[in-house]
């Protein structure tokens, strides 16, 4: 019954694009949710076969709630695993992926239309490389065709279909 109303929630959740988590969590059934085109995910599974990235770190500032922003989830960390192979397989952190409008306007500098909305965007760290290095070698030896940005700590790539670039 729960998992029927879970659906139902995951369904409709564009305002409340948190609660399918919050009440999953609440409800004792934490560690899935459910998603557009997947049907219910463990939090802990892969977002790719055989990737290093889980749903968990994709969607803690929001679940989302169209076929695209998860089409675009998948699209990104298969670019992150990318990344992940470029910097030597060193893990990495992620800060931020997808957000929620809600999320999104409560941060202070965050884009009205932050590519974090629609799943296309990661803020991260590589574990023991300096951001300003990880944001220059994606920039200058990978020649990175979408967004990039750097900021202090961290670095926040993006897969819109033209190159921009900036730093804070």
């Amino acid at each position: 019954m729960l998992v029927r109303v879970m659906k139902k929630i995951g369904k409709i959740a564009g305002t409340i694009s948190g609660l399918a988590l919050l009440a999953s969590m609440a409800f004792g059934e934490s560690g899935k949710i459910y998603l557009p085109v997947k049907g219910e995910v463990s939090l802990d599974a892969p977002i790719t076969p055989n990737g290093h990235f889980t749903w968990k770190e994709a969607v803690v500032d929001g679940v989302p709630s169209s076929y695209k922003q998860v089409e675009n989830i998948v699209e990104t960390a298969q670019v992150m695993e990318g990344v992940r192979r470029y910097f030597g397989n060193k893990p990495i952190k992620v800060n931020s992926w997808y957000r929620s409008e809600e999320s999104n306007s409560k941060l202070a500098n965050a884009a009205s239309r932050s590519q974090h909305l629609d799943g296309k965007a990661v803020d991260f760290v590589v574990i023991g490389v300096p951001s300003s290095e990880v944001y220059k070698r994606l920039d200058q030896d990978l020649n990175w065709q979408g967004g990039l940005g750097k900021y202090t700590g961290r670095t926040h790539i993006d897969t819109r279909n033209y190159k921009a670039r900036w730093t804070n």
